[in-house]
């Protein structure tokens, strides 16, 4: 799958669906770098929505980069004040 996002976005590098579902896809092979530059890409692309920050914040959290990655939930409930699962994950950091 992470093949054909990859020439979704070498196609059309403002597609936020794209982005979005690689950096998801990296994250669980896990590619974590590259994880990490697509949901930014995503975040440039829809900065209102939460949802590509929140993801960053779970890798950091799973690289154990507590502060990164209570800044990224943080940034993610600015974005959604009621975003339950962002409350949850920075309170574990």
């Amino acid at each position: 799958a992470s093949q054909l996002l990859d020439q979704l976005v070498d196609r059309d590098p403002g597609h936020f669906a794209g982005q979005f579902v690689l950096g998801r896809c990296l994250a669980e092979v896990p590619d974590h770098p590259r994880a990490l530059e697509r949901l930014r890409m995503a975040n440039a692309i829809a900065p209102a929505d939460p949802r590509p920050t929140y993801h960053r914040g779970l890798i950091l959290l799973t690289n154990h980069k507590w502060q990164a990655a209570e800044k990224e939930f943080t940034a993610a409930l600015g974005k959604d004040d009621g975003f339950a699962d962002a409350y949850r994950h920075r309170g574990i950091t």
